[in-house]
């Protein structure tokens, strides 16, 4: 049996850690902290890295309802775009909340 949803999903995903390994190199320079730039952003709001991502997280979640409801401006940053980051987001979340925790990812 051939489920696409499954099928589509892994594709989704693949494509998804594609980008977050470009972003987090473009993120972090040559250091090896996939958090620093939201440590950063943490310190500067005086907010726990876990609060930032979310406010990250709700900016995407936005987008996509402005993005289905209106056509948008920025034509170069599609539907799919945004979904993939916010799963990416979502990722970042899981892993700041585990190192917080001092947990393993599992």
């Amino acid at each position: 049996m051939n489920n696409t949803l499954v099928e589509d999903s892994k594709k989704l995903y693949e494509e998804a850690i594609s980008t977050m390994t470009k972003k987090n190199a473009d993120y972090s320079g040559n250091v090896d902290d996939g958090l620093g730039n939201f440590r950063l952003s943490a310190s500067v709001a005086k907010i726990s890295i876990p609060q930032g991502i979310l406010v990250r997280l709700s900016d995407k979640l936005a987008r996509i309802g402005n993005i289905l409801d209106t056509e948008t401006q920025v034509k170069e940053e599609s539907v799919f775009d945004t979904i993939q980051d916010g799963i990416n987001y979502l990722a970042i979340l899981y892993y700041a909340i585990q190192k917080e925790n001092k947990k393993t990812c599992k």
